[in-house]
C-alpha cells in the first residue's frame, strides 16, 4: 500500500454474493482498504482466505444487521486505524422468498424480519458511521442496496406478492432521500442502488422458486456496473437519486 492517503470502504454482507464480489474487486485497487463486515466471520471461509491473500487491504469484522454493539466496535476499530470512512456500502439484507404472500396473508413476523434487517440495519449502520464519513478527506459515499421492487411506480411490473421485501426496500429509498437532504453541509453522496436480479446463490435460488432456471443478471455485470456508478458518483448528479447498476435513473 502506498504512502498516499488510502481510500477506506466498509461493506456489509461481505461473506457471499454481491458483497463478497465487490470486496474482491475493490481490494485489488492500489491504496484501498476494505472493512468486510459479515454476520458470522468465523465461518466466512472464502472471505477469510481473501483477507489472508490481501493482508491490510481486507479486514474482516463482525456485523449482525441492527446490532449497535457490533457497529460501535467496528467504528472504534476504523477510527483507531484509519480515522475516517470514504465509502459505506450497505449490502446486507434479506429477501425471504419463502414468505410469498399478498398483503392479506402477510404476517407481522415476516414484515418485521424484513424491516429489522433491511431498514433498521441500514439506519444503524449510517448512524454509527456518520462521524467517520464526516471525517473523510473527500465527499463520502453512503450507498444502500435497494431493489426494483422498491419502486412504487413499477410495482405492477412484477408478479411476486412479496409485501415484506418490497415495503422494506421502499423504506430504504425514503431513508436515502432523508439522509441526502440532511447532509448538504457534509457533502455526502447518498443514493440507493438496484443491483438487478443477480446470479448469486440467493438470487438463483429465488429464481428457481419462481420457475426460472437462474436469475437474469450476471454477477460480473452487476459488480462492473455498481463500481462504474460509484467511481463516477457526485452529489450533484447522484445524490438522492434512485439508480440501477447500469447507471439508469429508476422511478420512485
Amino acid at each position: 500500500m502506498s504512502s498516499a492517503h488510502p481510500k477506506v470502504y466498509l461493506i456489509s454482507g461481505a461473506s457471499r454474493g454481491i458483497g463478497y464480489a465487490l470486496i474482491e474487486q475493490i481490494s485489488q485497487r492500489p491504496n484501498h482498504i476494505v472493512y468486510a463486515a459479515a454476520r458470522d466471520p468465523t465461518n466466512a471461509v472464502a472471505l477469510n482466505k481473501l483477507a489472508e491473500l490481501r493482508p491490510g487491504a481486507v479486514k474482516v469484522v463482525k456485523l449482525v444487521a441492527g446490532s449497535e454493539e457490533d457497529a460501535k466496535l467496528i467504528m472504534a476499530q476504523v477510527r483507531s486505524a484509519e480515522g475516517h470512512l470514504d465509502v459505506v456500502l450497505a449490502v446486507s439484507g434479506v429477501a425471504l422468498w419463502q414468505h410469498y404472500a399478498p398483503v392479506k396473508d402477510c404476517t407481522n413476523e415476516s414484515i418485521m424480519e424484513h424491516f429489522n434487517t433491511n431498514l433498521i440495519g441500514t439506519v444503524s449502520l449510517y448512524r454509527n458511521a456518520y462521524p467517520l464519513l464526516k471525517a473523510a478527506p473527500r465527499g463520502a459515499i453512503f450507498m444502500p442496496m435497494s431493489s426494483t421492487m422498491a419502486s412504487i411506480t413499477k410495482a405492477g411490473e412484477y408478479a411476486f406478492p412479496l409485501c415484506g421485501l418490497s415495503m422494506s426496500k421502499a423504506s430504504i429509498n425514503m431513508l436515502v432521500r432523508n439522509i441526502h437532504l440532511e447532509s448538504e453541509e457534509e457533502g455526502f453522496i447518498v443514493f440507493p442502488m438496484d443491483p438487478g436480479w443477480t446470479q448469486t446463490d440467493n438470487g438463483n435460488g429465488n429464481a428457481k422458486a419462481c420457475g426460472m432456471s437462474e436469475a437474469p443478471t450476471k454477477l460480473e455485470d452487476t459488480i462492473a456496473g455498481v463500481l462504474k456508478v460509484l467511481d463516477a458518483a457526485k452529489r450533484e448528479t447522484h445524490g438522492g437519486v434512485f439508480l440501477n447498476y447500469r447507471g439508469e435513473v429508476m422511478p420512485w
